[in-house]
C-alpha cells in the first residue's frame, strides 16, 4: 500500500510549486527497495556529501552543498531523485535549514526525500531537544506522507 501511496503523490507532483515529498517510515532501508521499484534513482546523500566535501574548509560548506547537489543530479540524469541517509544535512557544520534547502532544490527537480525523524501536521523534526543536531520545523511546502 505505501508504494502506491508515493507512486500516486509522484504523478501528481508536477501541479506543486515544490516539487517534494517527504517521506516518514519506519523501516529503515526500504527506501532503497521502494526507490527501485519506482525506477527513481536513489541518492544516499550522506556518502555522496561527504566523499564531496573532503579538502574543502569547513567555512565553505554552506556554500559548497548546493553545487553538489547539483553535480550529483546532472550525473544521474534523471528528472526525478529519491533522497535517502540524509543526516549529514543536520551536522550542525554545513549550517543549513534541511528543510529549505531540499524545498529551494525542488523548486527544479523533483525530489522523495526519506526524513529520518518524525512528522506532525505540517512540521518534521530530528532528532530529541538536547541533541546537538536537533532540528524542528513547524511548516514545510512539501508534501509529508507517514507511513
Amino acid at each position: 500500500m505505501s508504494l502506491q501511496l508515493i507512486k500516486y503523490e509522484v504523478e501528481s507532483i508536477d501541479s506543486r510549486w515544490n516539487k517534494l515529498l517527504f517521506v516518514c517510515e519506519n523501516m529503515p532501508y526500504k527506501d532503497r527497495e521502494m526507490a527501485l521499484q519506482l525506477n527513481v534513482p536513489y541518492i544516499n546523500l550522506s556518502l555522496k556529501l561527504s566523499e564531496r566535501l573532503k579538502g574543502v574548509p569547513k567555512s565553505r560548506y554552506a556554500l559548497k552543498v548546493v553545487d553538489i547537489l547539483e553535480n550529483i543530479f546532472f550525473e544521474k540524469q534523471s528528472n526525478i531523485y529519491w533522497l535517502g541517509e540524509i543526516a549529514i544535512l543536520f551536522d550542525k557544520q554545513l549550517h543549513l535549514n534541511p528543510v529549505r534547502l531540499l524545498e529551494n532544490m525542488s523548486k527544479r527537480y523533483k525530489l522523495i526525500v526519506s526524513w529520518p525523524g518524525e512528522s506532525e501536521g505540517r512540521g518534521l523534526s530530528y532528532a530529541k531537544p538536547g541533541h546537538p543536531e536537533f532540528f524542528t520545523c513547524d511548516e514545510t511546502d512539501g508534501k509529508i506522507l507517514s507511513l
